[in-house]
């Protein structure tokens, strides 16, 4: 493995998703999501962010530092599900535990009747064999605010730049097509959920 394209697989971008979640198990809920899209030359294209109202209590707050007051305003996943589908739909897939991550977005979007498929997607957590912060610490990627979804995609979005050559190729992902995209998003500094303008990207995606 050589580059960014032979790595996506044939797919015309990379999207590096990370998730921030009440637990670990498939009952458990997303309680914030980042999603990174990247192109073939490794330029970032669009960031999407944003908390979610989770409908049950956040739980593992001492990890991710998300409460419930900071979710009660926050969109549901269902109010974000055609924006995260449209971004995800045809993109190879990547994050740092890339199973644990898709099987939370494959569990939102299943409990709407529109589920994930993906054949293959990019494991930067397989490629390194270590923990993100020690990942990016071997490869000299800045990581502040662990534990942040934002922050964390941010930094295995670089940290595949990084590692691409020892990468296993991944494939276009499929997403559900024609959900109804709000655009809202409360991120963590938000002081209300706000309306996020359609990115070129997203435009000729949708």
């Amino acid at each position: 493995m050589t580059d960014l394209r032979e790595c996506a697989g044939g797919a015309d971008r990379l999207v590096v998703i990370d998730t921030e979640t009440t637990g670990l198990y498939p009952t458990d809920r997303i309680v914030e999501v980042a999603l990174v899209t990247l192109s073939l030359d490794g330029d970032v294209i669009d960031v999407f962010e944003t908390l979610v109202q989770p409908g049950r209590d956040v739980s593992a707050s001492h990890i991710h530092g998300i409460t419930a007051e900071m979710v009660v305003s926050a969109p549901t996943f269902v109010d974000i599900a055609g924006d995260v589908a449209v971004r995800l739909n045809g993109a190879c897939l990547v994050a740092h535990n890339l199973p644990f991550d898709f099987r939370m977005l494959d569990g939102e979007f299943g409990r709407i009747g529109r589920p994930l498929t993906m054949a293959d997607g990019v494991d930067t957590l397989r490629a390194t064999g270590c923990r993100l912060h020690e990942a990016c610490s071997m490869f000299g990627v800045p990581l502040t605010g662990a534990h942040r979804a934002s922050a964390d995609a941010a930094a295995t979005s670089e940290l595949l730049l990084r590692v691409t050559a020892r990468c296993s190729p991944g494939s276009p992902a499929g997403a559900p097509s024609g959900l109804p995209r709000t655009g809202r998003v409360l991120r963590r500094n938000d002081l209300a959920p706000v309306q996020l303008p359609d990115p070129p990207l997203i435009v000729y995606l949708a």
